[in-house]
């Protein structure tokens, strides 16, 4: 999935990645527009579709990121 600062809620991702996970845990990987991976400052796995991506310190991010859950 590919995201803007536009699809921020402040600095809060909401990733829907349908993986249904019974645990709740998914990886979570991020790239930013220079192709470098980025580390969230922290992930918080809501239900089995759905995670919160924090990005604190990175905002506002710059073009187009991706965001891939698996």
């Amino acid at each position: 999935m590919r995201f803007t600062q536009a699809d921020l809620i402040g600095s809060l991702l909401p990733v829907v990645h349908g993986l249904f996970a019974a645990d709740g845990v998914v990886n979570i990987t991020l790239v930013n527009d220079n192709r470098d991976q980025v580390e969230p400052t922290n992930v918080t796995f809501i239900n089995e579709n759905l995670a919160h991506v924090y990005l604190d310190g990175y905002t506002p991010i710059s073009n187009t990121w991706i965001v891939r859950a698996s």
